[in-house]
């Protein structure tokens, strides 16, 4: 017969036991198994009965039912009540209490002659304890009786809130069928083995089922509480069970721990060792099964076995010493011995041999974490055998004595050599594949305990394989996988170590940068760099508010030192522009206002952006010409004699620097975005920059040559306009039939613009504007 294994979940324990006893289980059949939950956590298995047959049968079994159940980890109760007829009806659950019931005497016939039945005979008050649930006839609900009152009792309705006190006479009570079994005051505790605490009953009534309110008075365990409870976990207890049972502080070495004894459950009166390093959890003496001790002495032994280090087996558990017998009383009949009684012979015992658990659960593990199929065991078996080799071609062989052998699959060997389970070794010319100690270890574990092997198809049993749990290619690729892991790290800090220093810099630079942009005016980067070498003045430094320690590195990073007495420009007027290197001479740049000119030849940028093709001198140039005359003599004279100090290359470098350069395309883009013409932004820009350069060096102005008189021309609105400008018709007047010219012409668009020197032929109103735009036309595009 087939050993049956333990049961691992309460529904298994319960519906096996109810098999062996020919229930069917299901929908439609005897029994069905189903649990209780609470806040959606399962509270307790329970079975529902479905058939009479069911019922009559578990009443007939129910203490064998307990018993079989009560073997195993998972014990059930069975609970019998007659609803006042001869036919059981049964419960199972592994919580709440248990109810046996025997059925009434058979009550004899009645007789021959019709009487009128009879009332109900009234139930005597004595039958009655204060805190029952009871029914009463002709008020609904369910009520608990609270005191006697003669013949008569004290009640209140059993629910949550609005209990009004009445009394009802004692021959209106009737007994509730489903009446829990705990009553106010009652001492309980919930079912649970490792539950301690106790607590007293308050009100009980239905939410559903019956639950009960518990209240704990504050004590040297902790502050006073009260809960809900389902009356179904608890268990009426007595004091005397809860202050007796031992509840003992031990300490050894680091360990701190407890010994408790359990109050309720089929563990009642042993003991469970509880320690600080398994975070307050049970000691163990087999995988993960608590370890009972039926005995304090056998719980000391425990916690000494827990506490040097779980180094060997674990003490077995053993029932506390017999106590001595009673001496007997002494013979009063000199020379009369009381008689011995003949002791039984002494039976030979075989000491079993130890079972170190520990090994055993390790082996139970490190086979089920093997994952091989059928097929992997068997050439770790060949190979332990010696039938493997590796062929030239590099495949496997399995061979005989006396035999060529056969190729083995060629996925089959690969994982399990990579899992460190089997290697290559040279022997004598020939390649053997052997098991490594991992291999030998693994085939034996499985030999051992037959796990349930993994099958895999032919296309998978290339897929890698775990190394064996605890193993020597496991502890190699843990110590691999740690040094990887150090070595990261150390990468890591010394990048984040560069990285900081990177930023450091860069946050420096910035501060320099700043501190240069501050003195130069300077709002947008854009791409600037600090020019090498600059460094502040003492009254730059001053009227920015610039760090001292910044100003100390600028002028370390200067060529020279510069000392705060004896710098050159201490007693000038401040610069207000930072030295840049030197422009190349590419074009000239003539700026002109009312009463002075500024010539200067250096480079010179278009004051726009994005290079657009307006002409900061003179826009008409494309139908008037530049005539000779317009080259003037103080083309490269700052007014007329010079001035110390402004010599063409200190002018050029100052007004083509980027801060200058970048002030006017601001400018003029300000200008031409509040409608101005590009000529007129850029005579304007060209005057203010005059003005402010003449002004800020002290520099006396000369009249300008007198310009040419220009051509305008009066919009309706009295606005002046240039006269002339550059034709933008885009139509063209083309023959409709160049083949007969008799047709005439007519008009075709999408042409380029004609930008023929041209006049002003119309004025035409700006949209949503009394404005005039001026329309230019050349001869051939004008509308008269």
């Amino acid at each position: 017969m087939a050993q049956m294994t333990a049961p691992t979940t309460p529904t298994v324990a319960i519906a096996r036991e109810l098999r062996r006893l020919g229930l069917a289980q299901g929908a439609g059949k005897d029994f069905r198994v189903a649990g209780h939950y609470v806040n959606g956590e399962r509270h307790h298995t329970y079975v529902l009965l479905l058939t009479r047959h069911a019922n009559e049968v578990v009443a007939a079994n129910a203490d064998l039912i307990e018993e079989r159940t009560g073997e195993g980890p998972f014990p059930f109760r069975v609970s019998v009540r007659y609803f006042g007829t001869d036919r059981p009806t049964a419960s199972i659950a592994n919580g709440g209490s248990r109810v046996r019931e025997t059925p009434a005497a058979a009550e004899e016939p009645a007789p021959a002659v019709e009487e009128a039945p009879a009332a109900a005979p009234a139930v005597p008050a004595a039958q009655f304890r204060t805190g029952d649930i009871v029914a009463v006839d002709g008020r609904p609900g369910d009520w608990e009786l609270m005191a006697p009152a003669g013949d008569a009792w004290e009640v209140e309705p059993a629910q949550a809130g609005g209990r009004e006190r009445t009394t009802v006479p004692a021959a209106a009570l009737r007994p509730l069928a489903d009446a829990p079994h705990v009553r106010r005051g009652d001492l309980v505790m919930q079912n649970y083995a490792e539950q301690w605490q106790a607590a007293v009953v308050g009100d009980v009534y239905r939410l559903g089922r019956w639950v009960a309110v518990k209240t704990r008075p504050a004590d040297e365990h902790g502050p006073a509480w009260s809960m809900l409870d389902d009356v179904e976990t608890l268990v009426v207890v007595t004091a005397e069970q809860v202050e007796s049972a031992v509840r003992l502080d031990v300490e050894a070495g680091d360990h701190r721990g407890r010994i408790v004894q359990a109050v309720v459950t089929r563990h009642a009166g042993k003991f469970r060792v509880t320690c600080s390093c398994k975070d307050g959890l049970e000691v163990c003496r087999i995988g993960r099964q608590v370890g009972w001790c039926s005995s304090l002495e056998a719980a000391r032994e425990l916690w000494e076995w827990h506490a040097a280090g779980s180094v060997g087996t674990a003490p077995a558990d053993r029932l506390p010493a017999p106590a001595a017998p009673a001496p007997l009383p002494a013979s009063e009949t000199p020379g009369e011995e009381l008689p011995t009684p003949h002791a039984p012979a002494e039976q030979l015992q075989i000491p079993a041999p130890a079972v170190d658990y520990r090994e055993q659960c390790r082996q139970e593990e490190q086979a089920k974490g093997l994952g091989w199929s059928t097929r992997h065991a068997d050439a770790v078996r060949w190979a332990a055998a010696g039938e493997l080799l590796r062929a030239e071609d590099g495949s496997a062989r399995r061979v005989a004595p006396g035999r060529v052998g056969r190729r083995v699959a060629a996925a089959l060997v690969p994982p399990l050599v990579a899992a460190g389970f089997l290697a290559d070794v040279e022997q004598g010319g020939v390649t053997r594949i052997e098991p490594t100690p991992d291999g030998r270890r693994a085939l034996l574990v499985w030999d051992l305990h037959r796990p349930e092997p993994v099958e895999r198809p032919r296309k998978k049993e290339g897929l890698p394989l775990r190394p064996l749990l605890g193993g020597q290619e496991a502890a190699r690729r843990s110590a691999a996988f740690r040094a990887d892991e150090e070595r990261r790290r150390v990468e890591r800090e010394r990048w984040y170590g560069e990285f900081e220093q990177r930023q450091a810099a860069e946050a420096w630079e910035d501060r320099l940068w700043d501190a240069w942009a501050r003195v130069a005016g300077i709002t947008y980067r854009l791409g600037r760099k600090r020019p090498p070498g600059w460094a502040p003045t003492d009254e730059e430094a001053r009227l920015h508010g610039l760090d001292a320690e910044v100003v100390a590195a600028l002028r370390a990073e200067a060529p020279a030192a510069v000392e705060d007495e004896g710098h050159p420009a201490d007693g000038e007027q401040p610069r207000r522009h930072p030295d840049t290197p030197h422009a190349s001479l590419r074009c000239n740049l003539t700026l002109q206002c009312k009463s002075a000119s500024i010539g200067v030849s250096g480079r010179a940028d278009s004051p726009t952006r994005k290079g657009n093709g307006h002409e900061p001198h003179d826009p008409d140039y494309r139908h008037r010409g530049r005539r000779r005359d317009d080259r003037r003599a103080d083309d490269r004279v700052i007014a007329e004699g010079g001035h110390e100090g402004h010599d063409l290359e200190t002018v050029g470098r100052i007004i083509t620097s980027d801060t200058v350069l970048d002030t006017i395309r601001t400018a003029y883009d300000r200008r031409i975005a509040a409608g101005a013409t590009p000529k007129d932004a850029v005579t304007a820009v060209g005057q203010s920059l005059i003005a402010h350069y003449c002004n800020s060096a002290g520099i006396p102005t000369a009249p300008a040559a007198p310009a040419d008189a220009e051509e305008i021309a009066t919009d309706p609105a009295g606005v002046p306009h240039r006269a002339h400008g550059t034709c933008t018709a885009t139509w063209r007047r083309v023959p409709v039939n160049r083949n007969r010219p008799e047709l005439g012409t007519t008009t075709e668009f999408g042409h380029k613009e004609c930008r023929e020197p041209a006049t002003v032929d119309r004025f035409v109103q700006v949209a949503q504007s009394r404005r005039y735009r001026p329309v230019y036309a050349c001869p051939a595009h004008a509308s008269n």
